[in-house]
């Protein structure tokens, strides 16, 4: 839970999943990446500090996304 890098997945028939994550800052940067097909556009969509950030999908997923996840904590300005 508290690593800085991860896999996922947004289940058929769902928009978006809660990534559980102890060092979600409001400043973290998280990069995605699917690694399964699909032309759907995945955002990061909330981050909860110290518990989880959500990915999600514009539309339903027709199958399953498989996505891998990147946070990068930088210091304040």
């Amino acid at each position: 839970a508290n690593k800085i890098s991860g896999s996922g997945r947004i289940l058929a028939g769902e928009k978006s999943v809660d990534v559980e994550n102890g060092i979600v800052k409001p400043n973290s940067r998280i990069l995605i990446t699917p690694t399964s097909n699909t032309n759907l556009i995945l955002a990061v969509t909330q981050k909860l500090e110290g518990k989880k950030f959500t990915i999600s999908s514009p539309r339903e997923a027709e199958e399953d996304i498989i996505f891998d996840w990147f946070i990068i904590n930088e210091m304040p300005d």
